[in-house]
């Protein structure tokens, strides 16, 4: 092993040099008449240098640096030996030096002492050997530890987390490295730090915190969607600017002269900043010089809510002295209005086209009042009522969506409320919302909660409720227990991604401010600000290019398949088909492809699609019976198209070698055809196949056998000799509870893989068609550590050039939430290696890369109908959780460089 360690050119030259006892004579005189006996010397020579590897190799495990310098120098020491040993001039030398430096040692002390160095050297080796298993192992308890701790996030910091799975990241490439030179059964290469890097280096969403000094209070932020800055106001009234990058502008920071600035506001073009104070004082600010505008005063009580409307031509401002303020500032005249007696002003918002406004005030009751009038009161309701006298349901925050068609509000109790707006002449009442979501339910604190409406026009909330903060993407439902008005059931569903980063465990309250910047999905950002003095600016998704598809369509994408080939070498890596029949083209990054001849090619409906084996080209299936290749003149439809003379196509699959086809229609037959001249080469026919069923066929890696599914049947047909094909055989698929199959795959062992529509694990049949009673079993652990069973699962997919399984399954979490979660398998050992959670409604179809570096999902949802998933290897992953580290101010840089000190 440890010669081994050098390398394998060390196996190749040294026999030339020993393949007698005695060496040959050369011109320096040394022969055998001068030494007597060598052999002992060249392999005392050869079990010291075994010795040097052995302790070097020390280096690559050890942490205490002793024994890491031992290590290092004893590497050295092997390699000038190894010089010694392989070039014959200096070996003469080294041997003529040892003999005369030694004439009185006899030849059975040196048997001794070769022996004696043979016994050291295989106690160095085993050593080695128990070294690399006990670091697999303590890396594998490391990994699972940094998963427990991920849960429990109330007690740990995932920063912190994210330093431990680097640095157990690093531990897994020394062992990955010792792997090649230890037997297979030498091999307990741990998967847990695997998912502990995947999952904290995903799912951490802060990207920066921004931190001003310990004797400062921030005590609001704002986001400038325009110049891209981030703005916050602290207790002593001085306001501070970061661009996008948390770069301190030069003129920050600014003193307004304000004892706190309580609310800040920018106007949708970034020309104009607008603080308000502890006082009543408000002030307008151009955001390019910083200069002071204008002054103006609202009462003499806390600024609470301030906003511009989307023309910036009209700024609002509410106090807790029970003083609402609007002023025109394209107008000479101040004040607009000013009204003292309207009570104590939490929220304020215009409508999209400015020409109302609404004022959500204290007593729970919301004004709408129209611009051309603000004297006048054109509605007042109150969202919430008190259904008990210990509950609170006061109005704490309301906003207009972008077509003024419709009003959110959240109270303090955790309710959101959507309301509607089309009508502006009908009133509003308690019962009249359209939806209503939780976000929290009888919270001993008393929680932080802003909503909006995203890029989309939809809903969103973000919430601080015991130390835990999180984006909940509020979904609109057509479920009767959603639509229902009744207080204690109505909850409609909702996408909750918990906001995690460096947050401290010692604060009673994390945020007190938040903002809303960005565009949807794509480069949305969140910035929050609390009683820790920290401005933190938050990515809510894992990862913000995982969207793509038909964001416009109303259908749902029905089957996905990826390219055999590897993303480079690929110009279609992605096709897809929708319930339609339409056919979609995605490159490498996913971009669309439009290719006009997709569609005046198809005179009928596609039903089916494949690609080709390793081929960047495909063939599409119509219903009518005709069969498109999309290879050498895609333009041209009749020189690509042939006639299968069937009926109704419904499926068809191309064997690995891309000499056969098989074609399923809704009859009991299944043709083979030969790809090279497209002639029929057999019919199957299958008299227990019933008609009009849905039907899978798949081949099997090696093109020899061919599995046939037509709803709860499958037979296995041997397609070894297409000419003479014998009886399929019966594949018992009674455990899978006669429900519908929905996948069929073949993993890399040749086995066969099936789920049931409505199933919770993968069944598994060998390929002589046996029942095998080691089925794979997915699962999700709770915060406990304990399994829990997936309500369904949708889909799976192997790698076939690499032992990885993807699945996409429902789970209901100990919360009672509802997930669809990608989990991706190391097949062998059963462990899961990579999680993604998915926002589609309706999942379709999974299909895993070959080479293992992709998932893809297909279905329906909003934005987009497919999915992309990266899964990165481990030094990949390793440099992208250094740049994370890499992002965070509070963090010491040099404990950071020395983690990262390898990428």
């Amino acid at each position: 092993m440890c010669r081994q360690t050098i390398g394998n050119w060390y196996y190749l030259k040294l026999p030339l040099i020993y393949t007698h006892n005695t060496m040959t004579p050369s011109s320096d005189n040394l022969s055998e008449q001068h030494i007597p006996d060598i052999e002992p010397l060249n392999n005392s020579l050869l079990i010291l240098f075994d010795i040097c590897s052995a302790l070097g190799s020390i280096a690559l495990f050890q942490t205490f640096w002793p024994l890491q310098i031992l290590g290092f120098v004893s590497l050295g020491l092997a390699f000038v030996l190894s010089v010694f040993l392989l070039i014959p001039p200096l070996h003469r030398q080294l041997i003529r030096f040892i003999h005369n430096r030694l004439p009185s040692i006899s030849r059975h002390w040196k048997i001794i002492i070769k022996r004696f160095l043979i016994f050291l050297a295989l106690m160095l080796l085993a050593g080695n050997i128990f070294s690399f298993i006990g670091t697999c192992t303590t890396t594998g308890r490391e990994g699972d530890r940094i998963l427990a701790d991920w849960k429990n996030d109330n007690e740990v910091q995932q920063i912190e987390l994210l330093k431990s799975a680097v640095e157990n990241g690093n531990n897994l490439k020394r062992i990955y490295w010792m792997r090649r030179f230890l037997p297979n059964w030498m091999n307990p290469i741990p998967v847990s730090p695997l998912l502990a890097l995947q999952k904290t280096e995903n799912e951490i969403r802060e990207i920066n915190q921004l931190k001003l000094s310990e004797d400062m209070k921030i005590t609001a932020v704002a986001w400038d969607e325009k110049k891209r800055k981030i703005m916050a106001g602290e207790r002593g009234g001085k306001l501070f600017i970061w661009d996008s990058l948390g770069k301190l502008d030069k003129k920050s920071p600014v003193d307004t002269k304000q004892d706190t600035i309580s609310s800040i506001s920018v106007t949708l073009d970034g020309e104009k900043i607008a603080t308000g104070g502890s006082k009543g004082s408000v002030k307008l600010w151009n955001s390019s010089d910083l200069n002071d505008l204008k002054d103006f005063k609202c009462g003499t009580g806390q600024i609470n809510s301030m906003t511009f409307d989307r023309q910036g031509s009209y700024l609002a401002a509410g106090t807790f002295d029970k003083t609402f303020c609007l002023w025109d500032l394209n107008n000479a005249q101040s004040d607009l209005l000013k009204d003292t007696n309207i009570g104590n002003v939490r929220k304020i918002a215009f409508t999209p086209n400015s020409d109302i406004i609404a004022i959500a005030k204290g007593d729970g009751y919301v004004e709408l009042r129209k611009l051309a009038d603000m004297s006048q009161v054109m509605d007042t309701w109150k969202p919430y009522e008190n259904i008990e006298a210990k509950e609170r349901y006061d109005i704490n925050d309301i906003a207009f969506n972008q077509n003024s068609t419709e009003i959110i509000t959240s109270g303090i109790g955790g309710k959101v409320r959507l309301w509607p707006w089309e009508d502006k002449t009908k009133k509003l009442g308690e019962n009249s919302y359209l939806y209503q979501w939780i976000v929290f339910d009888n919270s001993p604190n008393l929680p932080f909660l802003s909503v909006r409406f995203d890029s989309l026009d939809e809903p969103i909330a973000i919430v601080e409720n015991q130390k835990k903060l999180t984006v909940n993407k509020l979904k609109v439902s057509t479920d009767t227990e959603c639509q229902s008005k009744s207080p204690e059931k109505q909850n409609c569903p909702q996408e909750i991604v918990e906001l995690r980063g460096y947050l401290s465990k010692d604060m009673k309250r994390i945020i007190n401010s938040a903002v809303f910047g960005g565009n949807f999905r794509s480069q949305e950002r969140y910035i929050t600000a609390g009683s820790e003095n920290i401005v933190r600016i938050w990515e809510p998704y894992e990862n913000k290019d995982y969207i793509f598809g038909i964001p416009d369509a109303q259908t749902s994408i029905t089957t996905m398949q990826v390219s055999p080939l590897n993303k480079e070498n690929s110009t279609i890596y992605v096709i897809g088909l929708d319930r339609e029949g339409k056919v979609f083209l995605w490159d490498k990054n996913f971009s669309s492809i439009n290719d006009p001849n997709l569609e005046t090619c198809h005179s009928q409906k596609v039903s089916s699609i494949h690609f080709k084996q390793n081929q960047s080209k495909f063939f599409t299936a119509h219903e009518d019976g005709i069969i498109m290749s999309w290879d050498d003149r895609p333009g041209d439809c009749d020189s690509n198209k042939w006639d299968s003379k069937r009926k109704k196509i419904t499926e068809i699959s191309v064997s690995p070698k891309n000499n056969i086809m098989a074609v399923a229609d809704t009859t009991e037959e299944l043709e083979l055809f030969n790809l090279l001249n497209r002639n029929l080469i057999r019919t199957i026919y299958d008299p227990d196949a019933q008609q009009e069923q849905e039907e899978i066929i798949r081949f099997s890696p090696d093109g020899k056998s061919l599995v046939v599914v037509k709803n709860d049947k499958a037979k296995l047909w041997d397609v070894s000799d297409p000419v003479s094909i014998k009886d399929g055989i019966p594949l018992d698929v009674a455990k899978l509870r006669q429900s519908q199959i929905s996948s069929v795959g073949f993993s890399p062992n040749k086995k066969i893989a099936m789920v049931a529509k409505d199933g919770d694990r993968l069944f598994l049949w060998d390929k002589s068609g046996k029942t095998l009673e080691n089925d794979f079993e997915v699962y999700l652990e709770d915060q406990d550590g304990q399994p829990i069973k997936p309500k369904q699962i949708y889909g799976f997919s192997f790698s076939q050039n690499h032992p990885f399984l993807a699945t996409v399954s429902n789970y209901v979490t100990d919360i009672d939430q509802e997930i669809n979660l990608i989990q991706v398998w190391n097949w062998y050992k059963h462990k899961p290696i990579a999680e993604f959670q998915s926002s589609l409604d309706i999942i379709k179809t999974i299909q895993l890369s070959s080479d293992g570096k992709d998932v893809v999902l297909g279905g329906r949802g909003k934005p987009g109908q497919g999915e992309h998933w990266e899964i990165k290897n481990l030094n990949e992953s390793i440099k992208y959780g250094c740049a994370k580290l890499r992002d965070y101010h509070a963090i010491n840089k040099s404990d950071v460089k020395s983690i990262c000190k390898t990428n």
